[in-house]
């Protein structure tokens, strides 16, 4: 795997998941963080057990957003100089109870022509 890993692509959502997610969190916290490649594409998956992004918002009135705000942009200008479609998904985890147990952040990167 010889793809560029944008800086702080990982940081940001690997924080977030502290942040948002296991500071709250009674018990053990877990982040995971999965990288996958091949030599056009890549892979990254950061996952907590966390409280779920409802929870967090309801403890973080003060939060402004502009982290998730700042990364699309930067995935943008990356991914237009360096010739990468770089996306992100975020998915909320449910318990079989169907209570929030976590999130999970699926970013890709592709290379482009």
């Amino acid at each position: 795997m010889e793809l560029p890993v944008p800086k702080m692509i990982i940081q940001v959502f690997a924080e977030n998941a502290v942040k948002h997610g296991i500071y709250r969190k009674e018990g053990k916290g877990y982040i995971g963080i999965r990288i996958k490649g091949t030599d056009d594409n890549l892979s990254i998956t950061v996952t907590d057990n966390g409280v779920g992004r409802a929870k967090a918002a309801e403890y973080s009135k003060e939060s402004t957003g502009l982290g998730l705000k700042m990364i699309r942009q930067y995935m943008e200008l990356f991914g237009k100089y360096k010739k990468f479609n770089i996306n992100f998904s975020i998915t909320d985890l449910h318990a079989d109870n169907g209570q929030p147990s976590g999130t999970r952040v699926d970013v890709t990167i592709n290379v482009i022509g």
